[in-house]
């Protein structure tokens, strides 16, 4: 009964999902859309003739009911041929329509997740926020993106340019793991090594912006030249820059130069196309700035040549992030009070076609900080747990005296570690963790079944000194113990007062996987600094003081009932707030 209530619960969320995106692809058409009467036949003509850009733009006129009436079902069929052909636009809306479920399609992450995919491959920076945000939303997508995303390093490592590239904007956005810039920058290298035109140009606004390495206006230059070879973006850049932007000196000869470059460039069989989307943009500014951005955006890809336009678009953007400032105000201020939970609901409702990019990238960014942070707390605490765990497999004596508390332990251990991979099943630290733990807990079971029954009558096995309160001594420690010889030498320095060298000999042994004398070692170890204490070096006093205080929170660990050793119970206040901290 409670899968079937989880699972209609589930489907509830899913179906509540799929309108809100459904929803979204109009999100900002309030006023009717428009478009010029001569416009609409060589629009269709164009569309039926098989050309993708005009596919596009024929699904834009069904979303946005601009002289046809609004249908999304029919703007998903113009859509999908454009996609099929490599259109990169028509496959980001296609993803999206997968995965709302809209335009007449069933919902399918898969499908979904492919489109977007395609899309982002190209360059379309919109499809790699959203595959950001779709892994950071809910688990349907999680372990899909992780999949995809690790047939990439395979082919990467394998030498694939592609891959390599694609590798690099995954660490650049943050794509199923945590953004990082100088990863990024790794495989933006490898590939751009290899004459991917688009990882040069990658390679070189990364230099230009200063991002995972020091701002070089020189080095963006290099790159930019070479991917301007192919990239018509490149060229546009170039220009840019050489009119005395990000640090570059002016230059009227190179910016008149690739001015005449990216003139030539455009095709004159384009100038139709981009005539009606000036009429677009020009018309729609005011009504509905999602679907003019989108016509802005179009002129920007076909004709970059087109200088005016960039701003107008950079304008357009803005407005559209005033318009959703509120949400992702709300959703920023989930993440500042560490509630993931309350961001992943918040996050559908920022997520329709036209987002602005700065603004979901900084919130994939704080995202991604949050759970970090989380993650390597849960990591440290899980590390100490199974610490305690693995030498429990290896020490009967310690298995008997704390066997109930560590069955506690183990389920506060996988607690832990299911946490932390539910906010990122791709955390490698956490997997492995789990392996790890996996094995260790399998081991304490397997020895907690073979451990022989005792007999009505029959004596406990002798305790190790530490075990039992005794007094350790050379003459009780027994002479096969590994590392018991390093272990004697440390007792006769630390006898000897000279603590230095005892410390050295008693982290050698604590080290040792089994020792039986561990608990004792790490004792006498924070003894060693908290003697050496100088009261005159107030930093090093502190550092001493803080080591004295772990060492004796693993020695409880190991041993509850262990004791300072006789003639040191001046540093019992210390011994005492160990107790504390550790509880």
């Amino acid at each position: 009964m409670k899968i079937r209530r989880h699972l209609r619960k589930i489907t509830f969320v899913f179906h509540i999902l799929s309108h809100i995106l459904a929803a979204a692809f109009s999100l900002y058409s309030c006023a009717p859309a428009t478009l010029p009467k001569a416009d609409a036949p060589d629009i269709r003509v164009a569309a039926e003739r098989g050309d993708a850009k005009y596919q596009v733009l024929t699904g834009d006129m069904y979303e946005y009911g601009a002289g046809v009436p609004a249908d999304m079902t029919e703007a998903a069929k113009w859509y999908q041929q454009a996609a099929f052909q490599g259109n990169p636009e028509a496959q980001y809306y296609l993803g999206i329509l997968y995965g709302s479920g809209a335009g007449g399609f069933p919902q399918n992450t898969a499908g979904s997740l492919r489109w977007l995919f395609k899309a982002a491959e190209q360059g379309r920076e919109k499809a790699r926020i959203m595959l950001a945000c779709l892994y950071l939303k809910d688990k349907q997508h999680q372990q899909e993106i992780l999949r995809i995303i690790d047939g990439y390093r395979q082919e990467a490592e394998k030498g694939s340019a592609e891959a390599q590239y694609t590798l690099g904007w995954i660490y650049r956005e943050g794509v199923g793991l945590p953004g990082n810039p100088q990863e990024a920058l790794t495989w933006y290298r490898k590939s751009a090594g290899q004459n991917n035109a688009k990882a040069q140009f990658a390679l070189g606004n990364m230099y230009l912006e200063g991002i995972g390495v020091p701002a070089n206006p020189a080095e963006a230059l290099v790159w930019h030249q070479k991917s301007a070879e192919t990239e018509i973006k490149a060229r546009a850049k170039l220009r840019e820059l050489y009119e005395g932007g990000a640090g570059v000196q002016k230059n009227e000869e190179e910016v008149k130069k690739w001015s005449k470059v990216l003139a030539a460039s455009v095709d004159d069989s384009v100038r139709p196309y981009l005539n009606i989307q000036h009429n677009i943009l020009d018309a729609e500014q005011e009504k509905n700035p999602a679907r003019a951005l989108r016509a802005c955006h179009r002129i920007i890809d076909a004709d970059p040549a087109d200088g005016k336009v960039s701003d107008v678009c950079k304008a357009l953007s803005r407005r559209i992030g005033e318009k959703m400032a509120a949400e992702i105000q709300e959703a920023g201020q989930a993440l500042e009070k560490r509630d993931l939970g309350r961001f992943r609901e918040l996050l559908p409702r920022v997520l329709f076609p036209d987002f602005n990019e700065l603004q979901l990238r900084t919130l994939v960014a704080s995202a991604w900080r949050l759970i970090e942070d989380k993650n390597r707390i849960r990591e440290k605490n899980a590390t100490d747990l199974l610490e305690t765990i693995e030498f429990a497999e290896r020490s009967e004596a310690y298995r008997r005296q704390n066997e109930k508390q560590l069955f506690v332990l183990i389920g506060v251990f996988k607690t832990i570690v299911d946490d932390g991979l539910a906010d990122n099943p791709g955390d490698e630290a956490l997997l492995a963790l789990a392996r790890r733990g996996e094995k260790a807990i399998a081991g304490f079971h397997k020895k907690i079944a073979e451990r022989p029954q005792k007999k009505i009558g029959e004596k406990s096995p002798k305790k190790m000194p530490e075990e039992s309160g005794e007094e350790i001594t050379e003459e009780n420690l027994e002479d096969n113990e590994p590392g018991l010889q390093d272990y004697k030498e440390a007792l006769a320095l630390f006898d000897g007062g000279r603590f230095e060298d005892a410390s050295r000999l008693f982290e050698k042994v604590t080290k040792i996987r089994g020792f039986k004398h561990i608990a004792a070692g790490y004792i006498y170890l924070g003894v060693t600094y908290l003697a050496r204490i100088n009261p005159a070096n107030v930093r090093q006093a502190r550092t001493f003081r803080l080591k004295g205080i772990a060492y004796f929170q693993n020695a409880l660990r190991f041993n509850k009932s262990i004791a300072l050793p006789a003639g040191y119970h001046k540093f019992q206040d210390v011994f005492e707030e160990a107790k504390k901290r550790l509880k």
